[in-house]
């Protein structure tokens, strides 16, 4: 043991005492190298994300550099210094990760219903999507490709359907088929609703308020329409003078009424007389004559002769009433009177007082009393 120990100083002594030996004796390169740094993706390493590090370095140099933040990558140490240890030619890569985000596509109608299964796809950061709209029968898309190169969100889009348009032709007609009015044409899209209001029509109501449906394509609808019931007239019919119970020189000058019952009918004495007991009601016929210097109201009188027409024929669409301006004297023979009949009738709670044409005659305009 005692001798191991002294060969060992021995040995540590020699070497103490060698001569300096130098990095090039030793055979230690001490060339200069070019290296360069790149910040790539990882997927790509064509792809630059940041500027590289391109240089000539003597062997042993540490390159100092701090990893940068790129947007839309990820890499763990972004932001934080680095260093790099020359020992030779290089060129190094530092890979980053692209984010994914999600391409989402809603396929809809108008309504806002699914018009076609929705389409996800995950994509990476700087990469180009590309999606056809898919083909639905009778509709057109309002995006027919949805495309773009990815960014640091995700994306949504919504692709709309609109149907084709289709002609939808609507009928007006009575209740006997015939046509009331123009036919309204509608262009509604391909699988839409539509609700089209009646129009008015002078003299008809609408036995619906309108006409709808669901559209798979062209169509027609009608809708009908019920003639309104038409209210009473009245007209001055004729003068004459009737004959006197008495012989003087007076005369009485009588006006002739006629009323046209149309949609109407009229309770005289206890008796409802008219082609129908419904619609209107006539509540009240009357004249009003009046010359120069006055005016006199009268009811309507004589109503038995209903039912004939000016020949005397059976007539039920009408009656005539009567005004008789009684006891005229000769000194007013040639004064004009002018009467003008009323009637007024009601239905479903509304009044109506309507006149009609009037007559104008005098006593001289006849030669002869009846």
């Amino acid at each position: 043991m005692k001798k191991t120990i002294a060969l060992l100083c021995a040995l540590v002594m020699a070497v103490a005492m060698l001569p300096a030996i130098s990095l090039a004796e030793l055979n230690v390169d001490t060339n200069s190298y070019h290296v360069e740094i790149h910040f790539v993706d990882i997927y790509d390493l064509n792809i630059e994300l940041a500027e590289p590090i391109i240089g000539t370095y003597e062997f042993g140099t540490e390159i100092e550099y701090t990893y940068p933040v790129v947007e839309g990558y990820y890499y763990e140490t972004a932001g934080e210094a680095g260093t790099y240890l020359v020992t030779g030619a290089a060129d190094v890569y530092i890979k980053y990760l692209p984010d994914t985000h999600t391409v989402t596509v809603y396929y809809q109608y108008t309504n806002g219903e699914e018009a076609y299964p929705t389409y996800f796809e995950e994509v990476l950061y700087g990469r180009p999507y590309y999606q056809e709209s898919p083909v639905i029968e009778h509709y057109t898309a309002d995006i027919l490709v949805v495309e773009g190169t990815m960014g640091t969100e995700d994306v949504v889009v919504y692709v709309t359907y609109v149907g084709e348009p289709c002609t939808i032709t609507i009928h007006l007609v009575d209740e006997d088929g015939e046509p009331v009015g123009d036919d309204i044409v509608i262009t509604v899209p391909y699988g839409e609703d539509f609700y089209q209001d009646a129009p008015e029509i002078p003299g008809y109501t609408p036995t619906e308020p309108g006409v709808g449906g669901h559209v798979e394509g062209d169509g027609e609808y009608t809708i009908v329409y019920a003639a309104d019931p038409v209210p009473p007239t009245v007209e001055g019919t004729r003068a004459e003078l009737r004959a006197r119970p008495t012989q003087d020189a007076y005369r009485d000058l009588r006006f002739i009424f006629t009323v046209h019952f149309n949609d109407s009918y009229v309770e005289y004495e206890g008796e409802k007389y008219g082609p129908t007991y419904q619609y209107y009601v006539i509540d009240r016929f009357f004249s009003v004559l009046n010359t120069d210097e006055r005016e006199v109201t009268i009811e309507g009188i004589n109503i038995f002769t209903m039912y004939e027409d000016l020949e005397g024929e059976p007539d039920e669409n009408i009656f005539t009433y009567t005004a008789v301006l009684r006891g005229v004297k000769p000194r007013n023979f040639a004064t004009m009177v002018t009467a003008t009949p009323y009637i007024t009738y009601s239905w479903n709670g509304v009044t109506v007082t309507d006149d009609g044409p009037a007559l104008t005659n005098c006593v001289d305009d006849f030669s002869n009393a009846d």
